[in-house]
């Protein structure tokens, strides 16, 4: 009979333990372990749907638990706050004149029957993107998003190893990709040595792509990519003076930013 996954088991153990937790009411607990990480960490997802504990190596059921309680607070208050933001989460409708934003500059959607990939092109006095009805009528917001992810796979191309010759000019470069599936702005991966943006950041104002760009070279320039922290935190504003301010101003942007949703025309 094969050995039961220690980690499945310590999950269960630690639902079983908190079957009763008002904090995770209505949702599913998840564990994950990774062999890099010191101490535990939480994360929510599917509009709150969800909470993962990230835990290291050796975590016992009982220090979940206590963990989970001793941060019930912040779960509480940040399910509450994705579940507000789900119900006023960003849609649009597939039409001609539909506006969206690219690097701060403000485009309308046309919508023709002209075969073709989504292309951005100014017409008069705007931009417009131009896309086909009958590829928006079969895959939705698809294309749109495969548009922004190229897009923004030039302007991430263009605009990184300048940065990264200014943070860490002796060190190698991160390879550089587009994530079209995390809520992130962007990520990095120490195993791959690689930073992400997402495919949606690319609708923010300019100075706050910088910083999402800007931050996750940082991770890559540190060692191991470690964390978040003092140090973190002080060679990031070396390089980048606003960013706490920064900062504050794309938690504030991410909920009205449109993440590929559709609202039905009328």
């Amino acid at each position: 009979m094969p050995l039961e996954n220690p980690l499945s088991l310590l999950a269960e153990q630690a639902r079983t333990a908190l079957s009763t937790e008002p904090s995770l009411k209505g949702c599913t607990l998840k564990l994950t372990s990774h062999a890099r990480r010191r101490h535990m960490g939480l994360s929510i997802s599917d509009a709150g749907r969800v909470v993962t504990v990230r835990t290291p190596p050796g975590t016992s059921s009982e220090q979940v638990v206590a963990f989970v309680i001793h941060q019930r607070p912040w779960i509480t208050a940040n399910r509450a706050r994705i579940s507000e933001n789900v119900a006023a989460i960003p849609r649009k409708e597939l039409v001609t004149g539909e506006g969206f934003d690219f690097i701060g500059a403000p485009m309308r959607l046309k919508v023709t029957d002209i075969p073709g990939s989504v292309a951005r092109a100014r017409l008069g006095s705007g931009w417009w993107l131009t896309a086909n009805s009958a590829e928006l009528s079969q895959r939705g917001a698809a294309p749109l998003i495969d548009w922004y992810a190229d897009a923004g796979a030039t302007w991430l191309h263009e605009h990184a190893p300048e940065l990264w010759q200014r943070i860490a000019p002796q060190a190698a470069m991160p390879t550089l990709a587009i994530e079209r599936s995390t809520r992130r702005w962007g990520s990095y991966h120490h195993a791959r040595h690689e930073v992400r943006l997402a495919w949606r950041a690319f609708q923010l104002p300019r100075p706050l792509l910088h910083y999402a760009l800007v931050h996750e070279l940082v991770h890559a320039a540190r060692p191991g990519g470690r964390p978040h922290g003092p140090e973190f935190w002080t060679l990031l504003q070396r390089h980048l003076p606003t960013a706490r301010r920064d900062h504050g101003l794309i938690r504030k942007a991410g909920p009205q930013v449109w993440e590929g949703a559709i609202r039905p025309a009328p």
